[in-house]
């Protein structure tokens, strides 16, 4: 079984928690998740096509697994492939993925210039992070719509939720 790349185990995370996924079930969501992508690669299914749910949830029907099982790893599915969109396709990915969104783009440039300018994984990694937490927070708002006053709000959004977090921590003492 490989194993979940860990760029893709924090934003499956993030996308649980968004979700109100209890920590203890999101044990369970990452076992579906490397299941579907088990069977993906045995079968040479595209993780992105939904037809590949539909196969994989029968699949999952014919090893007699309970129907509760069966809709808790569908709705890990159905997050995965949110969180995939945020991901540029790669080898036969690529050529079943639909046309990337205007933010996939933005991430397909980011990572371009990354690799260009051999920044640590980890940098990446932190820009991906802010890039989907920008659009995020912009509601998907086209790029092209994007002007300074959004990222003005997004920063001081960003300073508040930071003043809170800290005010929480210090009460909490």
């Amino acid at each position: 079984m490989k194993k979940i790349p860990e760029i893709l185990v924090s934003e499956m995370r993030r996308e649980m928690n968004h979700h109100g996924v209890p920590r203890l079930e999101q044990v369970e969501y990452f076992k579906w998740l490397r299941y579907y992508l088990d069977f993906c690669l045995k079968y040479r299914h595209s993780t992105r096509d939904p037809e590949t749910e539909v196969l994989y949830l029968q699949k999952l029907s014919s090893k007699g697994q309970s129907e509760v099982c069966q809709e808790q790893a569908a709705k890990c599915i159905c997050m995965f492939r949110k969180v995939a969109k945020h991901f540029p396709a790669k080898g036969k990915e690529q050529d079943q993925a639909e046309e990337l969104s205007d933010w996939g783009q933005v991430l397909v440039s980011l990572e371009e210039v990354i690799r260009v300018r051999q920044y640590a994984r980890t940098t990446g990694k932190t820009y991906r992070h802010w890039v989907i937490q920008f659009q995020d927070f912009l509601q998907s708002k086209p790029v092209g719509e994007v002007n300074d006053e959004d990222a003005i709000r997004f920063l001081t959004w960003l300073g508040r939720s930071a003043s809170a977090d800290r005010a929480i921590a210090l009460w909490r003492r």
